[in-house]
């Protein structure tokens, strides 16, 4: 199933990297290893229009700024 959806996915991701505005949050997520559970995290990135908004989900495995800055990349708020 995500082979399938890949493609949706990648869509959704490039229209909240082109809107003019991203909201983004993160909750933490348990991840649970045969040994312990591990808090990792689920990125909400939101793009900023009332009209046609929507919510693409991101995970990493800690709250650094690695993952929102891998994902908001090609970002460019100017556009």
């Amino acid at each position: 199933m995500a082979d399938f959806v890949e493609p949706l996915y990648q869509l959704m991701a490039e229209r909240v990297r082109a809107s003019h505005v991203v909201a983004t949050d993160d909750t933490i997520m348990p991840l649970q290893s045969k040994e312990k559970v591990a808090n990792t995290r689920m990125w909400v990135l939101r793009r900023g229009r009332r009209r046609n908004s929507y919510n693409v989900f991101d995970f990493t495995m800690d709250r650094g700024r690695d993952g929102p800055r891998r994902f908001l990349k090609d970002y460019n708020r100017f556009c």
